[in-house]
């Protein structure tokens, strides 16, 4: 008798990704997402100091990283922002030493502003005619959006 041997290989077997390339994909989707979420410059920031560590595969220490990045910038701009107002305040001293009678002025320059951001709280209780100075002083020459608060008047804040 004739005895024929058949061999079937299945060579069509769905082809599981290891779980290497899975990793891959997941850190991929990770360096993306910081990417997306903190900008090309800050995530560069970070992964190049994640690198020098050693730790450039961590990706939640890279995302923390890009927070602290971002805060500390964050902080340096606002404080640019106060030294701005706070000279714009000075620039309105000089004006007023030029513009108003020496009282006045006297009266002005015993202010101590607190600067928050772009606010300028006046705490001192001013005669109307010198918070209107104040006001239209910032409304003309301010060239910064400045919020005055006068801290003992019913409408405190006055924005331009």
């Amino acid at each position: 008798s004739n005895q024929i041997n058949i061999t079937i290989t299945n060579n069509n077997q769905s082809h599981k990704p290891s779980k290497g390339a899975f990793k891959q994909e997941k850190s991929k989707d990770e360096m993306k997402e910081i990417l997306e979420l903190f900008g090309h410059e800050i995530f560069t920031q970070a992964y190049s100091k994640a690198l020098k560590n050693g730790m450039e595969k961590n990706f939640s220490y890279i995302r923390l990283l890009c927070e602290e990045i971002l805060k500390s910038s964050l902080v340096i701009k606002k404080s640019e922002n106060c030294d701005y107002i706070q000279s714009n305040w000075v620039q309105f001293l000089s004006w007023a030493s030029e513009k108003l009678t020496k009282s006045s002025y006297q009266l002005l320059s015993k202010i101590e502003p607190i600067i928050d951001g772009e606010i300028i709280y006046i705490e001192n209780n001013l005669p109307k005619i010198l918070k209107e100075i104040i006001l239209k002083y910032f409304d003309e020459y301010g060239n910064h959006s400045t919020t005055i608060v006068f801290s003992k008047e019913k409408e405190n804040e006055i924005r331009f």
